[in-house]
């Protein structure tokens, strides 16, 4: 086993407990001393010094009137007397017996414990109060308990510490996970310690993938610098295609559109969805118009009987650069852009991102609409600002701008 420096709170911690144990062992040593003192002295008196008070030698009953100093001698008698035990930490004791006959003298000590004696006599019952004063061993009293104190306090110090409550609901929860007590313990120790966001976080994912390895994503969620949005987590987790850590960068993303015309991909807030080639270039054509400003994005849908040859041309000259069906772009050239072309091309994206995404999450990436006042029709734009959309530059040339449509 590796021994490691202790830290300075630690090491307040284990003197402090260090002192707690020997103010106790030191109480309850003495305590337990003096009441083994007080039985012992108990049946001594009891059997032998009561006996020869009231026989009729020795100190006699008869005697309390002729000598006054009965009680003196009977003190005197009683100090300074052996102690043996189980545990020896006591060097002496003394007792006072406090009345006799009417005679009362108090100790000149603080006692430690009393004894209370019944006897009967030829005047009656008589009552026998002693009190007893122990001197303790000082040397072995003291060094003893504090030596034990070391001792316990040392224990302690090896045993794994008790678990809070926090810590037990992640132990329970890893052990269910198939963890090892030992492994589950240090584990839970951990996660108690992060932040309540980062706590949240790995919830989610336990909970989202059951078979995940608990150890990385405790290894994750302690790692992040930011906090991940957990609708997004949610959708990226749900993803068999993604690793936890894949995941957790698409929920810690920020709000982006981005195209791979290529791999007819966007990657929409770090996750990539791979869409049908024609609602995707039309996908882009709109996010071309965000991004350059153009109307500032909206665009008005044609008449339905009057196709719009010229944006026609520019979306066939847009799928021309980019690989597009040969069909769609003759439609384009031949008929011009429809109405009814946009619509269901809108509506295709509206299906492939609402499918991928959920209804919340998948509005920001799709579509408003209103009320053009000047035609009466209906016009469109992307939802995603202009400063979330990035388009390649091969992109971005692959269509004239305003300016350049009127050269």
């Amino acid at each position: 086993m590796k021994l490691t420096r202790p830290t300075a709170a630690e090491a307040f911690r284990a003197a402090a407990i260090w002192a707690l144990l020997s103010g106790l062992l030191l109480w309850f040593s003495w305590h337990t001393a003096t009441t083994s003192a007080r039985s012992g002295f108990s049946s001594l008196l009891d059997q032998q010094l009561l006996p020869a008070i009231i026989a009729d030698g020795g100190y006699r009953i008869a005697q309390y009137d002729q000598d006054e100093s009965l009680l003196t001698r009977i003190n005197h008698d009683l100090q300074h007397l052996s102690v043996s035990g189980v545990l020896p930490v006591i060097s002496s004791c003394s007792l006072h017996l406090s009345n006799l006959h009417g005679q009362e003298q108090q100790p000149a000590f603080t006692p430690d414990q009393r004894i209370s004696l019944t006897r009967n006599t030829s005047e009656g019952a008589q009552d026998f109060l002693f009190y007893l004063r122990c001197d303790p061993d000082y040397p072995l009293w003291i060094g003893s308990q504090l030596t034990l104190a070391a001792l316990a306090t040392l224990l302690l110090s090896l045993l794994p510490a008790p678990l809070s409550s926090l810590q037990r609901h992640w132990y329970r929860l890893l052990q269910s996970r198939g963890m090892t007590a030992a492994q589950a313990r240090p584990l839970a120790g951990r996660i108690a310690a992060l932040p309540a966001p980062a706590r949240h976080t790995l919830a989610l994912i336990l909970q989202q993938r059951p078979q995940a390895d608990s150890a990385e994503a405790v290894r994750l969620s302690a790692a992040l610098s930011r906090q991940p949005d957990p609708a997004w987590l949610q959708q990226a987790l749900a993803r068999n295609d993604c690793s936890l850590a894949t995941a957790l960068d698409i929920a810690c993303a920020a709000d982006s559109l981005s195209f791979i015309p290529g791999q007819q991909t966007v990657v929409i807030h770090g996750l990539p969805l791979q869409l049908p080639q024609t609602p995707y270039l039309y996908y882009l054509w709109y996010a071309l118009r965000r991004s350059r400003g153009e109307n500032d994005g909206w665009f008005i849908n044609p008449p339905t009987n009057r196709p719009d040859r010229d944006t026609g041309a520019e979306i066939s000259q847009l799928m021309a650069a980019l690989g597009g069906h040969g069909k769609a772009i003759n439609d384009l050239n031949s008929a011009g852009l429809k109405a009814k072309t946009l619509d269901q091309n809108r509506s295709k994206l509206k299906d492939e991102l609402t499918s991928a995404l959920g209804d919340e999450l998948a509005r920001h990436y799709l579509f408003e609409t209103e009320r053009d006042m000047t035609s009466g029709r209906t016009r469109y734009r992307l939802a995603t600002p202009a400063a979330q959309i990035n388009i390649p530059a091969e992109s971005l040339g692959a269509i004239p701008n305003e300016s350049e449509k009127h050269h």
